[in-house]
Parts: structure tokens; sequence; C-alpha cells
């Protein structure tokens, strides 16, 4: 049986939560070595449009920092494992640096399971119709764009949490 929206993210926190068990987060550690908090710091940081452009594209308002609290949870999300030791600002940024990370791949393997499946359509459809060359070109590069959606894609982010151990 598909599993809901809510069971998916419940367990979903759950192994986060376990994983966290693991190793204790070193930042953690570095807070009392942090003078000033993030909120402050987001305010002077020159290269904050980096976060805010993106974010605008996408069609998402970007966070705002006017103050150190910690992540203020929506309506929703009731029986799910919430972090409760996030109670400042840079706690609130690590948050949303994770969600954004598990949205992304999550949006991007929808993404991939619809280009999938409409290619796949398609080349059915060459291959019920074949017999010209055109079509079997065509099919040709629908079996190659199948192939390069097999593949996985890397990006290379600056550590934002310290793991100990």
């Amino acid at each position: 049986m598909a599993l809901s929206n809510a069971e998916r993210q419940r367990r979903h926190y759950e192994r986060r939560k376990a994983a966290a068990k693991v190793t204790s987060d070193a930042t953690e550690l570095t807070r009392p070595f942090l003078g000033r908090p993030y909120c402050a710091f987001v305010g002077s940081d020159s290269d904050w449009d980096q976060v805010e452009i993106p974010l605008r594209l996408a069609g998402i308002e970007p966070p705002r920092f006017d103050d150190d609290r910690g992540p203020v949870f929506a309506p929703g999300l009731e029986g799910l494992e919430l972090p409760t030791h996030l109670t400042d600002s840079v706690g609130r940024a690590e948050l949303m640096v994770e969600c954004l990370l598990d949205a992304a791949s999550a949006l991007a393997a929808s993404i991939n399971r619809y280009k999938r499946a409409e290619i796949t359509e398609a080349l059915s459809n060459i291959r019920r119709a074949a017999g010209n060359a055109a079509a079997l070109t065509d099919a040709d590069q629908l079996e190659h764009l199948l192939e390069r959606l097999n593949k996985r894609v890397r990006w290379s982010l600056p550590e934002w949490k310290v793991k100990e151990g």
C-alpha cells in the first residue's frame, strides 16, 4: 500500500533524527564562539542577494531574519517529529538548507518520473509505427534521453553543519 505524504514525512524525519543521534552536531559546540547572532550577520552580508534572487525566480518568498528566533513551524505538521533543539536564527537557517535540499531532491525526482513516462510513451508510439528512417532516428534519440535520465547529478555545497566523529 502506498504511503501518505504525512507518513513519508514522518519516516523521513525519524530517519533524520536517528542519524542525528549517531553523530551530534558540532555546531552546538561552536555556539559559544559565535559572537553575534546569524540574523545580525545576514543584515550585513553583501552576498545575501545570491539567496534572494534564485528564490524569487522560483516564486518563493526569501526568508527574513529580523530576529534571533528559531524555526516557526506551519500548521499541519502535527504528528511529525519536529526539531526542538533549534532555538536561534542560525538553527532556523540550517533547517531551511536541509528542507530546501530535501524539496529540491523530491522535485527533481518528480520531474524525472514525468519525463521518463512521457519519453517511454513516445518511444512506444514510435515503435508501433516504425517503418521509416526518421522514426528510428527519433527512437535512438529518445533512448539516449532515457539513458541520461538514469544518471545522478551532484551539487557541491559549502559545509554548513559540522558533525563530530
